[in-house]
């Protein structure tokens, strides 16, 4: 490691964050670190041994900026114990994502640019697989998703066609969707069916009658506790908007737009 790499330590955390390079032989050294994180975010290529060594590292963290791997050094990550954050990963090939889909040691974190219908469905088998920051979805990858026991970020989505949003519909987990501004009434009646907790659309500024019509019928078990609707992005509703919201039991809105609502309640 040079010099000007600049460590830092935080207590029981090691940021060599501004390291590019990484030999194998200080990899092994690294991988003897007893932390409880081990950082090399701007590290963008890593040997196939380095990553042998780095996956003995014994802390509960390890933060790669590797933007590719070879299936052997997913094989070998796949072994770390701890959460293993790869989020710089620009592709990633199905042999690696099978490998990766076996890391059990905690959270596994993904970019958005190594999707592809294939990887999803493999990565799918790993509930904690966490895949943020996606931006766009295809209606094939959104299918996929719908099988997904893992997490997959859609908050920074810009579109959502229709029949994307069916598929979503049939996740069980929490949805959010605040970065759609425009929602049509057959995705809003498509969402209206998720059933797996809170459903946020914070970006919508605003809502047709119909998609209030149907938003207003989502409905959580009362089993799961985060049940709410979110719409605290929306700057005017209608008359028969606000009556139709108003039959929602957990709602999340303006300020102003709560007074409109509750005239209905």
């Amino acid at each position: 490691m040079s010099k000007r790499s600049h460590p830092t330590s935080r207590g029981d955390r090691l940021f060599l964050d501004r390291l590019t390079e990484l030999s194998d032989s200080a990899a092994e050294s690294l991988s003897k670190y007893r932390g409880e994180s081990l950082s090399l975010r701007s590290l963008t290529e890593l040997s196939d041994a380095a990553a042998e060594s780095l996956s003995k590292h014994k802390g509960d963290k390890l933060f790669l900026g590797v933007t590719e791997l070879s299936d052997a050094a997913a094989g070998s990550l796949s072994k770390h114990k701890g959460w293993l954050s790869l989020e710089g990963l620009t592709e990633l090939s199905d042999a690696a994502a099978e490998n990766l889909s076996k890391h059990n040691g905690g959270f596994l974190d993904l970019g958005p640019s190594i999707v592809s219908d294939s990887v999803v469905e493999i990565l799918s088998k790993n509930s904690f697989v966490r895949i943020r920051g996606a931006t766009e979805l295809s209606d094939s990858v959104a299918e996929s998703l719908s099988k997904f026991k893992g997490s997959f970020d859609l908050e920074c989505l810009k579109e959502l066609s229709d029949s994307a949003a069916e598929s979503l519909s049939k996740l069980n987990d929490c949805l959010c969707l605040d970065g759609l501004t425009e929602l049509s009434d057959a995705a809003a009646e498509s969402l209206s069916k998720h059933k797996g907790g809170f459903l946020s659309l914070n970006g919508l500024t605003k809502l047709s009658d119909s998609a209030a019509e149907s938003l207003s019928k989502h409905k959580v078990s009362e089993s799961i506790p985060w049940r709410w609707l979110s719409l605290s992005g929306l700057t005017s509703l209608s008359d028969a908007a606000a009556e139709s919201l108003s039959k929602h039991e957990d709602l999340g809105l303006d300020c102003g737009l709560e007074e409109q609502v509750a005239q209905y309640r």
